[in-house]
């Protein structure tokens, strides 16, 4: 599909669209969790997660620099993950429910 819609020129940067589309999917669990925050007013909460998951971030960004770009992409996949479960539990202690709670 990359070669028909935007040539053979961009087929090196498969494997980083790819990376992205996990990591985008999982970005509406992670703003469903904190909208859940913001909506019973805890902004406090939501900063403090905020600059937790920046943090990471940032750790895991330069921590993958030595290993080149694909691994710099790779780690945001990795720091999506973490991202949902900072939310899911600041969520569990604020209105009791988890990640695999199914009732």
């Amino acid at each position: 599909m990359v070669s028909w819609m935007l040539t053979d020129k961009w087929l090196p940067a498969v494997p980083y669209m790819q990376i992205a589309c996990i990591f985008l999917a999982l970005y509406p669990i992670n703003i469903v969790n904190l909208q859940a925050i913001l909506a019973v007013g805890k902004s406090s909460i939501y900063l403090r997660l905020n600059i937790i998951k920046k943090g990471i971030g940032f750790i895991t960004i330069i921590s993958s620099i030595p290993f080149g770009p694909y691994a710099m992409a790779s780690s945001d996949i990795l720091v999506g993950v973490l991202a949902i479960l900072t939310n899911v539990s600041a969520n569990k202690k604020l209105f009791g429910y988890s990640f695999y709670r199914t009732r």
